[in-house]
């Protein structure tokens, strides 16, 4: 096979130039097909030390939203919440320190607004002494874990 004129590489290059160049300008994320899946959560976090005075010890629990709350309890095993508003919670023991931790779930970024306020509240069951007692208004972070143009789009703040 004999070597082709450089017109015609020529030509060709300019061809194949022309084709790749509207690939370079499409943006990253631009269909769904482009992004990838990775998932985000609304809703708030806290987490405070927390002191039991011994495996039957029971502490009355609530959190709340803009006065909408959950109640529940926690014991040094575990502890549950249940309400108007959907909360979980984690005992955990790290270096001799007790913690609760809170998780506020919203049903999507547009249940929740800068100026949210949270309440999060222990008191000894047995006693009534007060734990913990913290009142504080959210100023929410947005992300977009897939890109600016991906979905999906959550609202998040630590509040510990």
């Amino acid at each position: 096979m004999g070597a082709m004129p450089l017109s015609a590489f020529r030509s060709r290059l300019a061809v194949l130039v022309l084709t790749l160049t509207p690939l370079a300008a499409v943006p990253a994320c631009s269909s769904s097909s482009d992004c990838t899946d990775v998932g985000c959560t609304s809703g708030v976090h806290f987490r405070s030390a927390l002191r039991f005075q011994g495996a039957a010890d029971s502490l009355d629990i609530t959190v709340c939203r803009n006065g909408v709350c959950a109640h529940g309890t926690a014991k040094s095993s575990g502890c549950s919440l249940s309400g108007s508003i959907d909360v979980t919670c984690a005992i955990s023991v790290s270096a001799g320190t007790t913690a609760i931790a809170f998780d506020v779930a919203a049903a999507s970024p547009d249940d929740i607004k800068d100026g949210d306020i949270y309440v999060f509240r222990a008191t000894r069951g047995a006693t009534n002494e007060t734990l913990i007692e913290v009142t504080k208004a959210a100023k929410y972070a947005t992300q977009k874990p897939n890109g600016p143009t991906c979905p999906p789009t959550c609202k998040s703040v630590d509040l510990s």
